[in-house]
């Protein structure tokens, strides 16, 4: 922020369940000074959530496909949050609590089997070498989980150097294009933007978004695209 101080998740909650299943943690934002020193909590959110599997004397965690996040940005002296599951996010101020939500009206898409199977599929190929029996329990074992009805709503949250807000629909294949839906610093929808596949903006001007964009091989390169937005 630009008084440098800082607002971190400080306390993930339920990460240690008693019995084994899908689980979703709370993260807890506590404001810190510029010296490191913890002052105040902000707010306390729905987290990350995860398949857990509780042992006698284990806990193994595992990220599953359209699983539920959580994102968070600072525009200004506020503190943005938006949970992935839905258009929008909610507006924190330091000392005040929650100044407003922003929802935006875009139709959720259903999470077909053949979507879940593919993403499942996608996630195991980082596995490497693996042992083929390992990938095989795997996948069974993330196949069970009940998957959500609709994939989730984003998968990014960016604000800008123009005080606008980018939040990027939820990349079902990770090679088609990107888009985002922008608004303004109110929370007024603006148009929506398509970019690159493989792009991820980490700062965003009034006519340049600059970030990484992964080429074919995962190797990542800092690219930057200019902007134009499309209104709906």
């Amino acid at each position: 922020m630009a008084d440098a101080q800082a607002y971190l998740p400080d306390r993930l909650a339920d990460l240690e369940p008693k019995q084994s299943g899908l689980h979703r943690s709370t993260a807890t934002f506590f404001r810190f000074t510029p010296d490191g020193k913890k002052a105040d909590s902000l707010t306390s959110v729905p987290s990350w959530e995860a398949l857990v599997e509780v042992a006698s004397e284990s806990i193994r965690f595992t990220t599953v496909p359209f699983s539920r996040s959580l994102r968070a940005a600072i525009l200004g002296p506020d503190v943005l949050l938006a949970e992935t599951e839905w258009f929008g996010f909610a507006v924190f101020r330091p000392g005040i609590g929650t100044r407003r939500i922003v929802r935006i009206n875009l139709p959720t898409r259903p999470l077909t089997a053949s979507m879940y199977e593919a993403a499942v599929d996608r996630q195991l190929e980082a596995w490497g070498d693996a042992r083929p029996e390992d990938r095989a329990k795997e996948r069974t074992k993330v196949l069970a989980v009940s998957r959500p009805e609709a994939v989730p709503a984003i998968d990014q949250l960016v604000t800008t150097a123009d005080r606008r807000v980018w939040l990027r629909q939820y990349l079902v294949d990770p090679d088609a294009p990107t888009r985002f839906a922008v608004l303004d610093s109110t929370g007024g929808f603006a148009g929506f933007i398509t970019g690159p596949a493989k792009f991820r903006p980490t700062w965003i001007g009034s006519d340049l978004a600059v970030g990484i964009w992964l080429d074919a091989d995962d190797v990542a390169h800092i690219r930057g695209y200019r902007l134009r937005v499309r209104s709906p």
